[in-house]
């Protein structure tokens, strides 16, 4: 979201290996747009070198789009510093903040794009600056911080869908990180309507936030779903149950929404939790109290019974591990989900192996 890298006013930023491609490397400028660019003698080691900042600030760019950014901060560091007063200057020091972000040295990078947005001159520059600020914020954890610049954000008229989207998406989550989960679900709920009613925008097929927000709701909800015991006397376990089945329900739709948008890591993540939701749902149910004057008969009758309503959902939950590593391979996904997913479906087979009798018999 709002992570291009800015250009000084009349430059293109095209990689450099691309100039001679497209036949532009010794093409002329326009008359009309001709200056002489700054330049300055640097010394390097013995020797001493003239600096052109539109060549090292193209250099840069090149770095930063391959991927190479800290190659990328120092040189945009260079052009910021030997040319303090030229046009190129702020759209240096924006640039410097991207690679500090892309290297996840949020605090520096704070710092950089703070001095950037006063220095530059386009609004449209600030407010991309505005937007890698809060980008920092996140980093940092600062999450009031995250909340006040996607209010800011959110007010811009121009934004477009998808980052209209995003920003509500990301101040929904911070609303999360603080613990504030009905305003965060208000939030989130206002950009996944706002992307179900865009079906047609490209840019929000598949799209990480979107998935993410699904995947958030998922949380809120289990944790709501695991924070319900079954518990006696009956009445309460009656109001236990539908509680607890309406939490599981929510979990589970927002986490099937995540994994249909196939966006990693938050679609491979959603599966493990998926399968982690019905095997909670099996542990909560074999767990629950019962009547301390149960005899052994009653006893084994009520196991046998629960049997019957709990196996399919152990089935269930060893289908959607599969599912989940299958999901993994396929989009790449992390290994601590592959691991986790690994785990539950041993846990899972163990327990259709047995039929359950070591749990019965506690």
């Amino acid at each position: 979201m709002f992570a291009r890298l800015s250009s000084a006013p009349g430059m293109a930023l095209v990689p450099a290996a691309l100039l001679f491609v497209l036949g532009c490397a010794t093409a002329p400028m326009p008359e009309s747009t001709y200056e002489l660019e700054p330049l300055v003698l640097e010394a390097q080691g013995q020797k001493v070198v003239e600096v052109d900042a539109r060549e090292r600030f193209q250099v840069a760019a090149d770095a930063y789009a391959r991927g190479r950014h800290g190659e990328a901060l120092r040189l945009f560091e260079d052009v910021a510093r030997l040319f303090p007063e030229s046009k190129f200057a702020p759209h240096a020091l924006y640039n410097a903040g991207l690679a500090l972000v892309q290297l996840q040295r949020f605090d520096e990078a704070l710092s950089v794009l703070a001095d950037a947005r006063e220095q530059l001159a386009d609004d449209e520059d600030r407010f991309d600056a505005l937007c890698q600020i809060g980008t920092c914020y996140e980093g940092l954890g600062r999450w009031q911080d995250v909340r006040g610049v996607m209010r800011q954000v959110l007010t811009r008229k121009s934004l477009n869908v998808r980052d209209r989207v995003e920003a509500r998406i990301r101040l929904g989550l911070a609303f999360h990180r603080m613990g504030d989960w009905a305003q965060a679900e208000r939030e989130l709920d206002l950009a996944l309507d706002e992307h179900r009613k865009n079906p047609g925008v490209p840019s929000l097929k598949s799209n990480p936030w979107v998935a993410r927000a699904q995947f958030v709701i998922g949380e809120m909800y289990r944790e709501l779903f695991r924070s319900i015991q079954f518990r006696l006397p009956v009445e309460s376990m009656e109001r236990d149950l539908s509680d607890k089945s309406s939490f599981f329900l929510k979990a589970q739709t927002a986490y099937l929404q995540a994994i249909r948008l196939s966006t990693k890591p938050w679609s491979v993540g959603a599966g493990f939790r998926l399968g982690e939701l019905y095997e909670a749902m099996v542990e909560d149910m074999m767990k629950a109290e019962i009547p301390a004057d149960m005899d052994e008969t009653d006893r084994g009758i009520y196991f046998d019974e629960l049997k019957k309503y709990v196996k399919p959902m152990v089935e269930r939950a060893v289908d959607i591990y599969q599912r989940a590593l299958q999901m993994n391979d396929r989009l790449g996904g992390t290994e601590e989900w592959s691991k986790a997913s690994e785990a539950g479906l041993d846990r899972m087979q163990r327990m259709l192996e047995s039929e359950l009798r070591e749990r019965s018999g506690e």
